[in-house]
């Protein structure tokens, strides 16, 4: 019916709208998107929750679990160790990021890829002397013609896939590497040669480390320290280093900008500036105490391990933003001890424990190892150090590892074993390996990403079963003129191209997937050219920050602006698109 299709047509513009917007989380709008096509009618409350099953869904958390395994068992370490040999030539090692960065996204998540090869670009950029913003928005793009070369690679090739599914057989794992196979290659050689160049040079975080000396902190003064009594003067000649006093907390009141002749007493507690060295030899020196250095006796650990202290960085993606460390209950809730905090340009006068965390502040943290990893993933920090590999004993789980998912991957390529089903089995083999235990295969999984898929699969599917899909398709093939199928191609690529600028991946296969169905019939030709397109198309959102989440992840890290995107993606675009066309009609016939 008519009605129905301008419902839904509605119902996806004004949601678009809200993605565009940005002020609401994406899996929210989704579900406001479904909940509202179940009261106007267009999908009985029964189906309503029909995308959560579909083996789509199934796949995507999959593939999650498996590729965390794949990274706990150290197989991506063993394949980074050897890029250390390119560590003083700046053109080598961005080539073999690149690569590495694409050959990584092949297989698993291109978000953890990226957070895997970052801290290896850190060391690199050191070496060299290049700048890290040379490095990181080539890595990024990398990861999104990477994911493409296999089905599951990418969120949109697992999404396409299902729509074929619908009235043929899924893709095969390999199918797409036909055409996105050298779309990578032909991306990793001009990124590496050419791209890099339309690059501003930016000062990022790390370049930054000579502002990162002063960090703000709290210290008691105990009743044992030599420092009761004496006045702020005498503490500063005392301590023999330079730091700003802020503030003074005494009996719960603040005391903003102290004199300098305001004695010390008793269970203080001093808001402090002060060099990382500083800080150290104050707290020693005048036998002072961290106020947020608390101790772990609820965690049984061995006499081998022991506490790590560390820095890392809030980037622009992180969701510790706009939290609070008392809020969070960061010891009792997280194992972690915030022991510092560094914001660039500001001077701070806060308790620490009541600041909001902001992107770009770098937190100095303590705790033990496994809680700071869980830590830093779960809010999606950067840690401020190089990747450190560990091989010992780790080959034959690597092996292992690699073993179950390179059977998984000849299953799905030889037999007719649903593909959701055979990497749902690897997943499970991962885990009763032991390669990622129960609770991390929870943590890794992110439930906003699956409700957003499922709830927009579900969106897609009313999209075509009302006919607006196919509307929409016939309203461009009805021009005055006619429109031959080549033609029809070329646009719906570029139009996946230019519309996963601002929205993500998965969404525009989600709405172009029956779209390019729908022409493919009205043409009477195959819609596989058509739904390869789309699969090229819509992981090849390299204009603005905004299109996929590698995009903004490098963002704040490597001080890039919003202009910058598309000096290096408008030629990368062009290029994807000029190379993918042929190949898609090579390969792909109609």
């Amino acid at each position: 019916m008519l009605i129905d299709q301008i419902l839904i047509s509605a119902i996806i513009l004004i949601s678009l709208g809200l993605f565009i917007w940005g002020k609401w989380r994406t899996d929210v709008v989704a579900l406001l998107a479904l909940f509202s096509a179940m009261v106007l009618g267009l999908v009985p409350l029964e189906e309503m929750f029909a995308g959560f099953i579909h083996p789509v869904i199934v796949l995507v958390i999959a593939m999650v679990v498996i590729s965390k395994g794949l990274v706990n068992s150290g197989v991506v370490d063993i394949v980074a160790r050897h890029l250390k040999f390119a560590d003083k030539h700046s053109a080598l090692q961005l080539a073999l990021l690149v690569a590495f960065t694409a050959f990584l996204s092949a297989f698993i998540n291109s978000m953890g890829a990226l957070a895997f090869v970052i801290p290896i670009a850190i060391r690199m950029a050191r070496q060299s002397g290049a700048p890290l913003s040379m490095f990181l928005l080539p890595i990024a793009f990398a990861s999104h013609f990477g994911g493409s070369i296999t089905l599951v690679g990418s969120a949109s090739n697992i999404i396409v896939s299902g729509f074929r599914a619908q009235d043929s057989t899924a893709f095969g794992f390999f199918d797409f590497a036909l055409v996105a196979l050298p779309v990578a290659i032909v991306g990793i050689i001009f990124v590496s040669l050419i791209g890099w160049r339309f690059i501003p040079k930016r000062e990022d975080v790390f370049a930054r480390r000579a502002g990162l000396e002063r960090y703000a902190t709290e210290i008691k003064v105990p009743g044992s320290s030599p420092m009761v009594g004496k006045n702020i003067q005498e503490f500063k000649k005392f301590s023999k280093e330079y730091f700003t006093l802020t503030a003074i907390v005494r009996d719960g009141q603040r005391i903003p900008e102290p004199s300098p002749f305001i004695v010390l007493q008793a269970e203080d507690i001093l808001l402090i500036e002060a060099k990382a060295e500083a800080l150290e030899a104050i707290v020693a020196t005048a036998e002072l105490e961290l106020v947020w250095k608390k101790p772990f006796t609820e965690i049984k650990k061995t006499r081998e391990e022991e506490l790590e202290t560390i820095e890392v960085v809030i980037p622009a993606t992180s969701s510790l933003a706009g939290e609070t460390a008392k809020e969070l209950r960061l010891h009792y809730n997280y194992r972690i001890n915030l022991l510092a905090l560094h914001r660039p340009g500001a001077k701070i006068a806060t308790r620490l424990g009541d600041m909001y965390f902001r992107r770009g502040d770098v937190l100095v943290i303590q705790g033990y190892s496994e809680e700071i990893t869980h830590f830093v993933k779960i809010f999606g920090l950067l840690p401020l150090k190089e990747q450190e590999f560990h091989f010992e004993g780790k080959k034959q789980k690597a092996l292992l590892a690699s073993g179950i998912f390179a059977l998984a991957v000849i299953i799905s390529i030889f037999t007719t074993f649903p593909v959701h089903l055979v990497f749902a089995t690897a997943a499970l083999a991962i885990v009763v390996g032991g390669f990622i235990s129960t609770k991390e295969m929870y943590q890794s999984v992110d439930l906003s990403i699956v409700v957003l898929l499922a709830v927009m699969l579900q969106i897609g599917f009313i999209f075509q079963s009302t006919g607006a899909a196919s509307a929409l398709a016939s309203s461009f093939i009805s021009l005055p003129w006619e429109i031959s199928p080549t033609i029809a191609l070329g646009t719906i690529l570029l139009a996946s191209i230019w519309v996963s600028d601002i929205l993500s991946n998965a969404t525009v296969a989600v709405i172009f997937a029956p779209v390019a169905i729908s022409m493919a019939s009205i043409l009477n030709v195959s819609a596989d050219p058509f739904l390869i397109a789309v699969a090229i198309g819509s992981a090849s959102s390299y204009l603005t920050p905004l299109g996929h989440q590698s995009n903004s992840f490098v963002m704040s890290i490597g001080g890039y602006r919003f202009g910058d995107y598309w000096k290096l993606g408008l030629p990368l675009e062009i290029v994807t698109f000029a190379t993918a066309l042929p190949l898609i009609l090579r390969f792909w016939p109609f």
